[in-house]
């Protein structure tokens, strides 16, 4: 799935969230849920490099598949910010990773 696509199924998503929980500010929202998701992408490589209090153990498998959920979630919000401004995301990385390579010559 491209990027265009991929902002396009989140706009649906977004759009059928707000029916069902109408809010003023969805930039708002969504900044903070991006925040609250890192949380638990946070948790889950705790756990899986110091361990846990509950000492639940993740098998590798089950990590990965979680961690891609998390992973997930922290970036559809990140998206529904950037469609909210008008910012074309794909360019903004394309470019910010053409600085990241000068800022390492």
């Amino acid at each position: 799935m491209n990027f265009e696509k991929l902002s396009k199924r989140i706009n649906e998503l977004e759009n059928k969230v707000r029916q069902k929980l109408p809010h003023d500010h969805p930039q708002i929202i969504c900044a903070l849920k991006a925040v609250e998701e890192l949380g638990e992408v946070s948790d889950l490589l705790v756990r899986k490099w110091v361990g846990s209090r509950k000492g639940k153990e993740l098998g590798a498998e089950e990590f990965k598949q979680r961690l891609g959920e998390e992973l997930s979630d922290v970036i559809i919000p990140l998206i529904q910010i950037a469609t909210f401004y008008g910012i074309d995301l794909e360019t903004a990385i394309e470019e910010k990773i053409s600085v990241h390579f000068k800022n390492w010559d």
